[in-house]
C-alpha cells in the first residue's frame, strides 16, 4: 500500500490499495469533488505529484487504521436515445438499419480480496422493411417439391405445439 496525498490538516488522502498491482492499479482518495471526474482526477494527480516531492512523507505506523468498503453491484443500462427507427444509422451499408436495443451491463466488486469489473454491451439491430412472423393463425404445409399435392397439411391457430425460447 501506498499513500499517494495526504493533508492532515483536512484529513484528506488518496490511497493506492497495491502498489505492485500489474497491469492494473486501484486507487481510493478521500478529498473534495471537482465539477467534473477529470477535474477531481486531475486535482488527486497534481496533489499526489506534490506530495511525492516532499522530503519526509507520511508513514504508516502501527495502530493505523485501513477500512476498504465491500461494495458489489450489477447496473444494466438501455441507451434509449440512440434506439428506434427514427434514428437510422449513416453507414451508407448499412442503410434502413437502426438500433433496436443498445444495452450496457457493469458489475463491480471491491472488498479485501481485491477488486473486479465487468462490462458487457449489447447492440441489437434492426433493418428496415417489412416483417414476415407467424404470430397469428398460420397454414403449414409440406410437400415433395414438384408433387400436386401435399402429404402434410396444418392449420395452426393456437400456441399448444409451439416452443417458447
Amino acid at each position: 500500500m501506498e499513500l499517494l496525498y495526504f493533508d492532515l490538516g483536512n484529513n484528506y488522502y488518496g490511497l493506492d490499495l497495491c502498489r505492485s498491482s500489474s497491469p492494473n492499479q486501484l486507487v481510493l482518495a478521500s478529498m473534495p469533488r471537482k465539477t467534473t471526474l477529470g477535474e477531481t482526477l486531475s486535482d488527486l494527480g497534481n496533489k499526489s505529484a506534490a506530495y511525492a516531492s516532499k522530503e519526509q512523507p507520511f508513514r504508516f505506523r502501527h495502530g493505523d487504521v485501513l477500512l476498504v468498503p465491500n461494495m458489489h453491484w450489477r447496473i444494466e443500462h438501455h441507451f434509449q436515445e440512440i434506439e428506434g427507427s427514427n434514428k437510422p444509422l449513416l453507414n451508407p451499408s448499412m442503410k434502413e438499419t437502426w438500433i433496436d436495443q443498445a444495452i450496457q451491463v457493469i458489475e463491480f466488486k471491491l472488498d479485501r480480496q481485491g477488486a473486479a469489473v465487468s462490462s458487457e454491451s449489447k447492440a441489437i439491430t434492426k433493418k428496415g422493411g417489412l416483417d414476415f412472423m407467424f404470430n397469428r393463425p398460420f397454414l403449414l404445409y409440406m410437400k415433395k417439391r414438384g408433387a400436386k399435392h401435399p402429404f402434410f397439411v396444418m392449420w395452426v391457430d393456437n400456441a399448444e405445439l409451439l416452443i417458447k425460447k
